[in-house]
């Protein structure tokens, strides 16, 4: 899910991506093929779209704001159940696909050719990567109730942070991680998957710290919260 800089809403649902206005209006609609899931729709800094369905073979799409699509990359994450293949698909700097493979416990950097770079082993099911200025990510480890700081071309963690080190809050399953404009942090703490929904926050802003500035923990108002779209 984002939010396009002329006010239009991009979101992924099951079967497809859509792109609407701000009255829900549909400006494009792309259907994922048949036995695929749409999982994955961000908004490019170019102004383009790009988005991404599990299956066999999985596929990342990028599309212009007419819902043209100017590139189609096909590739096999190994991973033989489709919900288990990736949520978040993000391009980095380097004009290349980052994949958090949740069956896999791993996150993969390919080219747009589909051809792999690198690759690197993280805890739990990581369901989103962030670069950071500095080339290194954040990946937010799902299941593990804890995320990352790694250096991908190096195979190595610099940082972790555990279900219980912020301070206010208790780890989930870690979903979508979101730099901020000053060294900050937004995390979606989603609280399915036999935890206590109601005893921790669902969505929190952290400073560069790594202490909470602001939490929203009401499950019965916006249900389990997985992604963030911050709106200027």
């Amino acid at each position: 899910m984002a939010a396009t800089v002329d006010g239009n809403i991009l979101f992924s649902y099951s079967k497809g991506a859509k792109l609407i206005t701000k009255t829900q209006k549909e400006i494009w609609d792309i259907a994922a093929l048949e036995g695929c899931k749409m999982q994955s729709a961000k908004v490019l800094p170019n102004g383009n779209f790009l988005l991404a369905w599990c299956g066999h073979p999985a596929t990342i799409l990028e599309v212009n704001p007419k819902g043209a699509i100017l590139k189609q990359t096909e590739f096999e994450t190994g991973i033989e159940n489709p919900h288990s293949q990736f949520r978040q698909v993000s391009k980095n700097k380097n004009g290349n696909y980052i994949l958090p493979l949740m069956g896999r416990r791993e996150v993969l950097e390919i080219t747009p050719d589909g051809e792999p770079v690198r690759s690197m082993k993280v805890p739990g099911s990581p369901f989103s990567v962030a670069e950071l200025d500095n080339g290194h990510y954040l990946v937010a480890c799902g299941d593990a109730h804890t995320f990352v700081k790694i250096d991908l071309n190096k195979d190595k963690i610099i940082r972790q942070v555990g279900a219980e080190d912020i301070e206010g809050m208790s780890l989930r399953f870690v979903a979508q991680l979101l730099p901020t404009a000053h060294d900050g942090l937004y995390l979606c703490n989603w609280q399915g998957h036999g935890t206590s929904a109601g005893d921790t926050p669902q969505l929190v802003e952290l400073d560069g710290s790594g202490r909470i500035v602001w939490s929203l923990n009401d499950n019965h108002t916006f249900g389990m919260i997985s992604a963030v779209c911050p709106i200027d």
